[in-house]
């Protein structure tokens, strides 16, 4: 699995609200193209009350799915790739703590894959300490 993405919903999502589908794939069939897997498997709405996260691959035929709604559906959202290939999203910040600041080299390694915006801060970061 290349890479991964962890999503927690902060707020309820239910089928009146914006919410995160996916179409299920298993590893035992072949990779299909848009169409032929929504054909074959179908989207899953992912519904629940705040709290549950929502751990895949991001490879997987994934979406937001938007309806007409006053509610907001706020979350947070992790991206785990690897820290010899490019980073994977540029809508996080890796706070110092982790890249800079641990004591442990291993998580300093792992989380050092600096993307643009982190790079971007780390100025703002070298005056907080």
């Amino acid at each position: 699995m290349d890479y991964l993405q962890l999503m927690l919903y902060l707020t309820d999502v239910d089928e009146n609200t914006h919410c995160f589908s996916i179409s299920p794939e298993s590893v035992n069939n072949p990779i299909l193209d848009r169409d032929s897997q929504l054909e074959r498997d179908g989207s899953v709405d992912v519904h629940g009350l705040a709290g549950p996260i929502v751990l895949f691959n991001i490879a997987l035929l994934h979406t937001a799915t938007v309806r007409a709604t006053q509610r907001e559906r706020k979350t947070v959202q992790a991206y785990y790739g690897h820290r010899f290939r490019p980073f994977l999203s540029n809508c996080s910040v890796i706070p110092p703590r982790f890249w800079r600041n641990s004591s442990d080299s291993e998580v300093r390694a792992f989380y050092g894959n600096l993307n643009d915006t982190s790079r971007a801060f780390q100025p703002a970061f070298l005056l907080a300490g």
